[in-house]
Formats: structure tokens, C-alpha cells, sequence
């Protein structure tokens, strides 16, 4: 090979790795901001998911604050109205208690 040609020779090959390293540079590039946008749309994807666990846990709490409203008005009115029929019974007694204590004053 003459001093030209070879000259030549290097000149492209100069050129060809230089093409190439621009090349790999951009396909690094290109990967990078492929893997941030896919990065971004995990992110985004997991805090609609949590949005959404949070969304329904604070609907079952509500539910469940209700549910346990409706039952403490329930066992409240049980309890109010046990209170009543053992008020009512005790009363009862009291007033048979009274009648057989005046006529056992009587009798005597």
C-alpha cells in the first residue's frame, strides 16, 4: 500500500470510529430517556394504585365507623329498654313487697 492509501486508510477509519462512538452515543441516549419515561409511567402507574388502596381503605373505614354507629345505637336501645323491663319488675315487687308488708301490719 502507497503512503496515501494508507493515509487514506486511516483517515476513514478515524472517521468511521469517530461515526460510531456518535452512534453508541445516541443509542445510549435514546435508552436513557426510554428508561426515564418508563421510570415516570411506573411511578405514575404505582401512585394511582396507592391512590386507589387509599381511596377504598378510607371508604371501609367510613363503612366501618358507620356500621359500628348503628350497632352502639342498637345496643343502646336494648340496653334502655332492658333497663325499663327490670325497672318495671323490680317496681312490681316493690309494690307486692309493699301490700304484704301492710297486712302482715294489719294482721299482727
Amino acid at each position: 500500500m502507497k503512503q496515501s492509501e494508507l493515509e487514506h486508510f486511516v483517515t476513514q477509519l478515524a472517521q468511521a470510529e469517530q461515526a460510531a462512538a456518535q452512534t453508541i452515543q445516541q443509542a445510549e441516549l435514546k435508552a436513557e430517556q426510554r428508561l426515564e419515561a418508563l421510570l415516570q409511567t411506573l411511578e405514575q402507574e404505582h401512585q394511582e394504585a396507592f391512590n386507589e388502596l387509599q381511596q377504598k381503605l378510607q371508604q371501609e373505614k367510613q363503612c366501618t365507623i358507620e356500621e359500628l354507629k348503628q350497632q352502639a345505637i342498637q345496643l343502646e336501645r336494648e340496653t334502655n329498654t332492658r333497663i325499663e323491663r327490670f325497672r318495671q319488675g323490680h317496681q312490681a315487687q316493690l309494690s307486692s313487697l309493699v301490700d304484704w308488708l301492710v297486712k302482715r301490719i294489719i294482721d299482727a
